[in-house]
């Protein structure tokens, strides 16, 4: 009988090293992507890595709990199942911009920066609610001086505000009463007048030719297809001159819309 040999030729050898090369290989191309993908998850899981914070800036009419309720959404939740929406290098400012935009009518426009510290800023520039516009129900909204409806207004905005009416119907946010430079021609009208000790109350856009000023000494009819700046002063003048023979004479109407030709009616 003869013994079984241990010795392993150089065959045997061969191809045990082939089997560790093989293995290797199959770490190399598949546990080390796994690995260094699972140290990437990590990292950018890490707490330091978070946004935690919100801070609003330049926000008056606007609550601050608003807007960082809107920023906390867009933190919570992740991308994959994996990476938080909160992480610094990922989080989409350009997505809660316009969140807000939409959501909160009186944000004109924002800055967001993302701070080291784990801070997210939000600066915002509130829309001027200059004006009024109210609707035949006396509900008023806030509007821009650019003709802009966009906030329904509190009764303490409504406060000493310049009423417009007319021109929009059905649900008002987001229309516009007038272009920017027929507001301009309202703008400049009124300015006027009330530079003249006449203070406009409210300007109501009636037939395309006749917009309705109602002002301390009565009603007046100008044309917001013309420049209506130039019919005031008409308007002014003749007033003027009423009151310096009467001066307890108040107007039941003044139509300028007529170039030189002025009419009236006295109460």
């Amino acid at each position: 009988m003869y013994a079984k040999s241990r010795y392993k030729g150089p065959s045997a050898r061969i191809t045990k090293r082939s089997k560790v090369k093989h293995f290797f290989s199959i770490f190399v191309r598949i546990g080390l992507p796994v690995f260094l993908l699972t140290m990437i998850v990590v990292f950018l899981r890490a707490d330091f890595m978070q946004i935690k914070k919100v801070a609003v800036a330049g926000n008056k009419d606007v609550r601050t709990e608003e807007v960082e309720k809107l920023a906390l959404a867009s933190l919570t939740g992740k991308y994959f199942f994996l990476i938080p929406k909160s992480n610094f290098l990922f989080f989409k400012k350009s997505a809660l911009s316009q969140k807000i935009l939409a959501d909160l009518p009186r944000v004109e426009n924002l800055e967001i920066s993302k701070n080291l510290n784990g801070t997210l800023e939000i600066n915002l520039q509130e829309r001027k609610g200059d004006f009024l516009w109210c609707s035949a129900s006396n509900t008023c909204y806030l509007m821009s001086n650019s003709g802009l409806v966009f906030a329904e207004a509190t009764p303490e905005e409504i406060v000493g505000k310049l009423i417009f009416r007319g021109q929009i119907d059905e649900n008002p946010l987001w229309q516009n009463f007038s272009t920017e430079k027929g507001m301009q021609n309202y703008l400049k009208a009124a300015n006027i007048l009330n530079s003249a000790k006449f203070q406009v109350l409210s300007i109501t856009a009636g037939l395309p030719d006749k917009s309705i000023f109602e002002t301390n000494v009565g009603t007046i009819f100008l044309n917001p297809e013309e420049e209506m700046s130039l019919a005031a002063e008409n308007a002014i003048l003749l007033i003027n001159d009423v009151k310096s023979k009467n001066p307890t004479a108040h107007f039941q109407y003044i139509d300028a819309r007529f170039g030189n030709k002025v009419f009236y009616k006295l109460k």
